[in-house]
């Protein structure tokens, strides 16, 4: 377990009969680990995760994947060059009532989909190390925080949409406040919000 808090990273540690690391850096150096859960601020999984696939480790990455395509595009090309294994831990699509979900629709048992709405809300998280959650250049505001999840988990479900439109509520943070519709293939149309500051 690494935290720069080391206090920290010793009480879980203890807790969980690990090691403790003061510094990601550290932790990924060691020989005997054979992966690593990186559990970041976003703006900072591009470079953990590089480091970390170029020592051949595999990789749970906290979702969002990065704030650029760019960016996850060379996060891949490293992970796929050390043949290494990077997964982004998108969550939902493995929460009981979504994997029902998914097989009720697969099954077809109640018939065929219409529609769905997906919303997801929160208030303005304050919790974050040096409030980065609500910075936009670190964090992606709730579109990467919150409305990421359905996103993900309808191309899961319904598979690539035809279209999409998706609009920005305005408001004192930039993209607080999401609403995106899509059209999937069979006419399958998908509203989803997602939004801070209720």
């Amino acid at each position: 377990i690494a935290d720069s808090d080391s206090e920290k990273a010793q009480l879980l540690a203890d807790k969980h009969k690990a090691t403790a690391y003061s510094s990601l850096g550290e932790l990924i150096n060691q020989e005997d680990i054979d992966a690593v859960d990186i559990c970041l601020p976003t703006f900072l999984h591009k470079e953990y995760v590089i480091k970390a696939a170029r020592l051949g480790k595999d990789i749970l990455c906290e979702k969002p994947i990065t704030l650029t395509l760019k960016d996850a595009e060379e996060m891949l090309q490293v992970a796929n060059k050390a043949r290494v294994k990077l997964m982004i831990a998108q969550v939902i699509r493995f929460w009981q009532e979504y994997v029902i979900l998914k097989k009720i629709y697969q099954t077809g048992e109640l018939g065929r989909l219409f529609s769905i709405t997906l919303t997801r809300l929160a208030s303005t998280p304050t919790y974050s190390w040096d409030n980065w959650l609500t910075d936009i250049k670190r964090s992606g505001g709730a579109l990467l925080d919150l409305h990421i999840h359905d996103t993900d988990y309808l191309l899961y479900l319904l598979g690539k949409p035809v279209s999409l439109a998706s609009r920005v509520s305005p408001g004192r943070l930039k993209y607080a406040h999401v609403f995106t519709t899509f059209i999937f293939p069979d006419n399958v149309i998908a509203f989803t919000e997602g939004g801070w500051d209720m």
